[in-house]
């Protein structure tokens, strides 16, 4: 902590680069999901995530770290990601398939072909600004570990947050950077809910072909923080004064993509009266068509996965010596999708 060349060379701040591009990028994947329903975390089984890509670029990753850093943002370990080249690129969208008719002989049948739409698929900067004063930094005794590193570890889990809640809401979570999912709803169900403060339960096709959404990392996945290092700063409080800091940044061109136009659906107005249950449930997976039936994922918050659970119960209360399970247990599935809680979700939309 004391010796600046480790302070500007510390591991960790490589680690900490390592623990964002895996948690984007986890489910990468060629095969077929996982998933753990008890935390709701999505596993990848026999398949290529951005751990391997980070290895192979010579970042040392510490995996453990993963699960706590995206507690409260799992979207950024459950999407698919990849890396791309550049800032932007056009996004073909298949609306329509050509399809074939039967005829008659010495009768012909009519040309067809796909019909398609292409799209400016953007990727967003991304910059968490970090300063730490000299005098902090000097007069912090290490007990509780280093100062910086655990700043570096603080900023990663800060920016999922962040992200967490662009995913669903864009402009409304920030001013800038890529649309919510809630701006490319294929369809949803009104669960009729009042009072004005709801909450929402989402339906994702995740596909790992990038077919569904996605997450893109620009300038060929390039995500990292820079070297720590001392500068001369401004006093916020006085232009003409002047002090020492160290300060790094964490840096990156990210997008969220939707290649097909059905890939989003939710329940939307969702309350304590009217809650999310499996006949909601049920008529939001009603509305996905069948091709897009298999790696979906519901993610919803706490506030919504608990009315799911009290309308599984029989009863509310039950005595401790009484048997059988009159309480249902925690949601793990919802019309055999899984479930992914997410802090992400507010519990308070107007709509």
């Amino acid at each position: 902590m004391k010796n600046q060349r480790y302070l500007r060379n510390a591991p960790v701040i490589k680690i900490a680069a390592a623990l964002i591009l895996t948690a984007f990028m986890l489910p990468v994947i060629a095969g077929v999901f996982g998933i753990d329903l008890g935390t709701a975390g999505i596993s990848c089984a026999g398949a290529m995530t951005l751990l391997d890509i980070a290895k192979r670029t010579g970042n040392d990753a510490t995996i453990g770290t993963i699960e706590e850093v995206t507690t409260y943002a799992p979207e950024v370990r459950s999407f698919p990601a990849r890396p791309k080249a550049g800032t932007s690129y056009k996004l073909f969208q298949r609306t329509g398939l050509p399809t074939g008719s039967f005829r008659d002989a010495n009768a012909g049948t009519a040309l067809t072909k796909s019909s398609a739409a292409q799209k400016l698929a953007q990727m967003f900067f991304f910059d968490c600004q970090l300063q730490l004063d000299e005098a902090v930094q000097k007069a912090d005794t290490g007990e509780l570990g280093d100062l910086l590193a655990d700043e570096t570890v603080a900023a990663v889990e800060g920016s999922m947050i962040t992200l967490g809640n662009q995913v669903w809401y864009g402009a409304n979570a920030t001013d800038k950077g890529f649309d919510g999912l809630k701006n490319f709803l294929t369809d949803e169900v009104d669960a009729g809910g009042s009072g004005g403060a709801y909450s929402s339960a989402y339906l994702v096709w995740l596909d790992p072909s990038y077919k569904g959404v996605f997450f893109d990392v620009g300038n060929n996945g390039d995500m990292a923080f820079g070297e720590w290092m001392k500068q001369q700063i401004t006093d916020p409080n006085d232009a003409t004064k002047r002090y020492m800091a160290w300060v790094n940044n964490m840096s990156f061109y990210l997008g969220l993509n939707i290649g097909s136009d059905k890939s989003v659906w939710r329940a939307k107005k969702l309350t304590t009266a009217a809650p999310l249950t499996d006949a909601v449930g049920a008529s939001v997976l009603a509305k996905v068509p069948m091709t897009r039936r298999a790696n979906l994922r519901w993610f919803m918050n706490p506030t919504a996965a608990l009315q799911l659970q009290k309308s599984r119960s029989s009863i509310g209360n039950q005595k401790s010596n009484s048997a059988g399970d009159a309480w249902a247990p925690q949601p793990t599935e919802l019309s055999g999708v899984p479930i992914i809680l997410t802090d992400s979700l507010s519990a308070a939309e107007s709509a």
